[in-house]
């Protein structure tokens, strides 16, 4: 049986000139006979939020995953999210007011996807933002006619998010494509209208990892 491991390693004690072994206070399983797959975690203040992909051994096959713990681990509530073809998370992240982004990938047209403007394409990236309980407050569809792998997400400094990735689209709310796979940057107001969209690209594969915001209101991208 295959199992979700989600470990929690806390109070480091620190010390003038040295730092105490960091010790085990809790460790937790969640999951079914089936994969799950832990891609992130958040601190909600009163527990964690954790986004997995799991495996619902139904017609809908993998969905996102989401599981409510308190701060010793026991679980509050969790949800399976997404439509009959494969859904994965990437990122997940505080909004404000008990209020989360997740950002994932979805080929799904059905189910907790309210519209997917771009059906013909592989796989699209899939933005949604959830209140405490785990309800979808608002969910968008962002890609093209090819192939959208969301990386990594922040928040933005007016409440809306940029999202990371790479796309082979030449279409759709890909503004600019150079070649092959290029890396996409999207950004979103709160209620996850597009603003703009950034290319960085040749006509090779390039490929990204993070992104930050940075004091300025600029982005930094590796």
């Amino acid at each position: 049986m295959k199992k979700l491991l989600f470990l929690i390693l806390l109070a480091a004690h620190y010390f003038a000139a040295y730092t105490q072994p960091i010790a085990l206070e809790w460790q937790a399983c969640f999951g079914t006979p089936y994969k799950e797959i832990v891609f992130d975690v958040c601190a909600t203040g009163d527990g964690y939020l954790i986004a997995a992909e799991g495996n619902t051994n139904s017609p809908r096959g993998i969905d996102v995953l989401l599981i409510r713990t308190d701060l010793t681990g026991n679980i509050v509530w969790e949800k399976y999210l997404g439509g009959s073809s494969s859904d994965t998370p990437t990122r997940i992240f505080p909004a404000g007011n008990d209020t989360y982004y997740i950002s994932a990938i979805s080929g799904s047209i059905d189910g907790d996807i309210s519209n997917n403007p771009f059906p013909d394409g592989l796989s699209n990236n899939w933005i949604f933002k959830i209140n405490g309980q785990g309800e979808i407050i608002w969910d968008k569809m962002y890609g093209g006619n090819c192939f959208e792998r969301d990386w990594d997400a922040c928040l933005t400094h007016d409440g809306g998010m940029a999202s990371l990735g790479y796309t082979c689209s030449d279409d759709g709310d890909i503004t600019n494509y150079y070649g092959m796979w290029d890396t996409w940057l999207l950004r979103t107001d709160s209620l996850g209208n597009k603003l703009w969209d950034f290319t960085i690209g040749t006509a090779f594969l390039d490929f990204p990892s993070a992104v930050i915001q940075t004091s300025d209101r600029g982005f930094l991208v590796a």
